[in-house]
């Protein structure tokens, strides 16, 4: 971050327009960055309904399966650990 100067007589007093300046940099700066994300998004190709629906169930039925395996490996962990202590 660039700070202007206090002194009137730096600048011959355009401190405060400086200041804008650097103001006015930025917001051109941040609307470019909105624009060039409008752009992109654009540019996106969304998933269907069905692609989404079917996305989904796999995640589901696969976060499923991995908690039924690791629940059955912590039960054979847990009964092996009290048989052996």
């Amino acid at each position: 971050m660039v700070r202007t100067s206090v002194s009137k007589t730096e600048c011959w007093g355009f401190e405060s327009l400086l200041a804008w300046n650097e103001r006015v940099i930025r917001m051109k700066k941040f609307i470019n960055y909105i624009k060039d994300c409008c752009r992109e998004m654009k540019k996106v190709s969304w998933p269907s309904a069905k692609e989404t629906f079917h996305a989904t169930r796999v995640v589901l039925v696969s976060t499923i399966i991995v908690a039924i395996v690791l629940g059955l490996i912590d039960w054979l962990l847990l009964k092996a650990a009290t048989f052996l202590f």
